[in-house]
């Protein structure tokens, strides 16, 4: 068997190096409203089953059209007792995720709704915080979405994640980011009728990413670097 030429190992390692970056994605952030370094607000977004609850929104714009495929956001999940808010542990059975199109006066028209179970979202602890007179547990949750969605540049969108669960105690609380923006929250009955809206001070605190691929002219140019180095090594050896 003859051994392998510096030009065939090249053409075998560019073929390599091509697949390997073709097939590799890289997370690029479309829009982020970073989370506060302690939560001082968090709005409730969370509906018990047949027993209503509420539904928080934030709203966002891009410069750039892209194409939505993970979203992550913070928050906490409270009681309210004793005339009070006290920390309690997690108890979201499965989340929706919405995308909305609208204007500075809120969401008009749902674009996309999906419901995911609780086992495809990582919860990550991110540490305590005090809050509402007791210490509570700041979560950070992310998810790939098995749908993506596609946004446009300079439309204005409305964001929302809803816990749902088979109690609302506790219940999910969306918790802010560092702005002075507004959020959006809609109050639904056990059947699902709205009952209020209402406009909630404080920016939410999420993320909106997308998947990049290496450019057609960043592979070529991959290529060319390693034919190049093939082809000179074969020079080399013909000395």
């Amino acid at each position: 068997m003859n051994p392998r030429t510096p030009l065939a190992i090249a053409a075998a390692a560019i073929a390599a190096a091509v697949t390997l970056a073709a097939g590799t994605a890289q997370a690029a952030i479309v829009y982020q409203q970073a989370p506060a370094a302690a939560p001082s607000t968090g709005w409730t977004s969370q509906v018990g089953i047949g027993q209503g609850g509420y539904q928080t929104f934030d709203d966002f714009t891009v410069a750039t059209a892209a194409t939505v495929d993970r979203v992550s956001w913070r928050g906490t999940y409270l009681t309210a007792d004793a005339g009070g808010l006290h920390g309690a542990a997690p108890n979201t059975g499965a989340w929706t995720v919405e995308f909305w199109s609208g204007n500075a006066a809120g969401p008009l028209t749902q674009l996309y709704s999906q419901d995911y179970s609780v086992d495809l979202v990582t919860r990550t602890g991110v540490g305590t915080s005090p809050f509402g007179g007791s210490t509570i547990d700041v979560y950070d949750f992310s998810l790939d979405l098995a749908l993506d969605f596609d946004v446009v540049a300079g439309q204005q969108y409305w964001f929302s994640v809803i816990s749902k669960s088979g109690s609302f105690s506790p219940f999910f609380s969306w918790t802010n980011a560092d702005g002075p923006g507004n959020a959006y929250q809609l109050m639904y009955d056990g059947s699902g009728r709205v009952l209020a809206n209402f406009v909630r001070g404080g920016d939410r605190a999420f993320t909106l990413e997308a998947a990049t691929v290496p450019e057609p002219t960043s592979l070529a140019l991959l290529a060319g670097a390693l034919l190049a180095g093939g082809l000179a090594s074969k020079r080399r050896k013909a000395a």
